[in-house]
């Protein structure tokens, strides 16, 4: 499986996730949706999760592990991530999940 994060802006007035976060497009000044999706190996979505824009990316991360775990049944889970996802704080989070690696920079 494969995972990432991104994020689109918002205009509208009225959705409650849209918040002002980590802005990707470029798009200043207004606020944002956080979305991770999980693909399996040919890139075809299987999971998706939409977030308040002010979510950093890794606090998506224990959402998706779940997943893995509930969902789809997997048992040995090895994260590889930038150190943007997989920070300190989350490793010391993960550690706390049986059959759960991770390779980081």
């Amino acid at each position: 499986m494969l995972y990432d994060v991104s994020s689109s802006y918002y205009e509208g007035r009225t959705c409650p996730l849209a918040r002002f976060g980590h802005d990707r497009d470029g798009k200043t000044g207004v606020p944002i949706i956080v979305y991770g999706v999980m693909t399996d190996a040919d890139g075809r979505p299987v999971a998706t999760e939409v977030y308040a824009g002010n979510v950093g990316d890794p606090k998506t991360v224990p959402d998706h592990v779940e997943t893995l775990r509930e969902r789809f049944g997997v048992g040995h889970v090895v994260l590889v991530g930038d150190r943007g996802m997989l920070t300190q704080t989350q490793i010391g989070h993960l550690k706390t999940y049986p059959g759960l690696g991770w390779i980081s920079a």
